[in-house]
């Protein structure tokens, strides 16, 4: 994955766990699930920050994500997933 790119999806997980945004989408998933879960939070920020990641591939190089840049996509995902978790559980003590 190229450096820019790179530095674009960090920032876009820096956005979502802004506690704003991360306590907008724990009210949203507790309109949905009765119960939201952890898991549930965390698989929707995933899916948020893939979808923007697929579109900025898209966009760039007119093309889909390479099995290498979804590996890569997936490391960094892997890499920050304590610390998602961790916003994730404030913003659902509240």
């Amino acid at each position: 994955m190229e450096r820019i790119l790179r530095g674009h999806m960090e920032k876009e997980i820096d956005n979502l766990l802004e506690p704003k945004v991360i306590d907008s989408l724990v009210v949203i998933l507790k309109e949905f699930l009765a119960e939201p879960k952890e898991n549930n939070v965390l698989t929707f920020i995933i899916g948020a920050v893939y979808g923007r990641f697929f579109t900025l591939v898209d966009e760039r190089h007119d093309r889909l994500p390479t099995k290498s840049e979804n590996k890569e996509f997936l490391k960094m995902v892997e890499r920050r997933t304590m610390e998602i978790k961790s916003k994730i559980k404030f913003a659902m003590s509240k």
